[in-house]
């Protein structure tokens, strides 16, 4: 029986040790929340509210109940601070609109116009518009043969907004000799940058590449317009280079 004893409180005494880097993580995090800012308003308010947490964080943490209350405090000063805070979370700026030709994105820095017909992407800013090459029909290789994205019998187009970006998301599906393909395209407009996205789901048919987004057109002979090459040392290649 003595021996059951000691082997419990032993235990026990190893289990209390484990709450150690529980409650450094906690303490971390306090200092991380620390920085978020709130109105002048609350300033002394807020110390008080991360004073006291941090002293409740100096005790000693020996069970799980003890250690959850802890964490729910946490949370209660975390969402008071969001709350109150001078910067708060707001979707991006943007629209998505259908018309008979295109799906069109816009944010105060950039537009997108994407083509129904044949899938090329249009983007214009106040000083400079950009053209990506439609579709054509090497997009992909499915088992060894070529395929255009436009081969899709079933091509499904709609909103896709994230907290920080407007986009869309295209379902392509229903291709010919591809049973089972899905292909989704996404284009995202995040401030001043394009962002594209294609992830696939494959059942038989395999996919061996896919060449999408798809090249910027120059061709309008003009000495002021470049295409620059990250590669090495970088180059500036001029839309009227006759090589």
């Amino acid at each position: 029986m003595k021996v059951l004893i000691l082997f419990l409180l032993f235990t026990m005494s190893a289990y209390a040790e484990d709450f150690g880097p529980r409650v450094e993580t906690l303490k971390n995090h306090l200092d991380r929340v620390g920085f978020i800012v709130v109105t002048d308003d609350l300033s002394n308010a807020k110390q008080e509210k991360l004073d006291q947490l941090a002293e409740r964080l100096k005790q000693d943490v020996t069970d799980e109940e003890t250690f959850n209350q802890l964490y729910l405090e946490m949370d209660k000063v975390r969402e008071w601070l969001l709350t109150h805070a001078t910067d708060q979370p707001k979707l991006s700026e943007g629209s998505f609109e259908e018309n008979d030709h295109a799906w069109v994105l816009s944010n105060p820095n950039l537009k997108a116009i994407w083509s129904k017909s044949d899938f090329s992407v249009r983007f214009e800013t106040e000083k400079a518009t950009w053209d990506l090459i439609p579709c054509g029909t090497s997009d992909l290789e499915i088992d060894g043969k070529k395929h255009s994205l436009l081969d899709a019998r079933e091509k499904k187009v709609e909103e896709f907004r994230t907290g920080y970006s407007v986009g869309l998301l295209a379902t392509l599906s229903d291709f010919p000799d591809a049973e089972g393909l899905k292909i989704f395209l996404s284009l995202h407009l995040i401030g001043s940058e394009a962002e594209f996205e294609a992830v696939a789901s494959e059942e038989e048919a395999k996919i061996t590449s896919l060449y999408w987004p798809k090249a910027v057109r120059f061709d309008t002979q003009s000495p002021d317009d470049f295409s620059v090459i990250p590669f090495m040392q970088g180059a500036l290649i001029p839309a009227n280079w006759e090589k």
